[in-house]
């Protein structure tokens, strides 16, 4: 029997500045609030644009709008091997 928790779980992928807290929004702005990000839907496209963007320390993370849980996988001090 599945595991229901009652509600759909949605995840996105965030890039999040690690100085200043701030969240990747469309057209690169940015913001406090996960909520506004950018979806990158995977880890290996939010690293991408994160070093595009020659963002110096940075996190990448799971982000789950409904219960606004987030998980960091990734990041600037990452060897490419997102851990969990």
């Amino acid at each position: 029997m599945p595991f229901n928790l009652g509600f759909d779980a949605v995840m996105r992928i965030l890039i999040q500045d690690t100085e200043s807290r701030l969240y990747l929004c469309p057209r690169s702005c940015w913001s406090d609030d996960a909520r506004d990000a950018t979806d990158f839907c995977f880890t290996a496209h939010a690293r991408s644009v994160a070093q595009g963007l020659r963002l110096k320390q940075f996190h990448i993370l799971m982000y789950f709008p409904e219960s606004d849980h987030r998980i960091v996988v990734g990041g600037s001090a990452d060897t490419g091997v997102a851990r969990v």
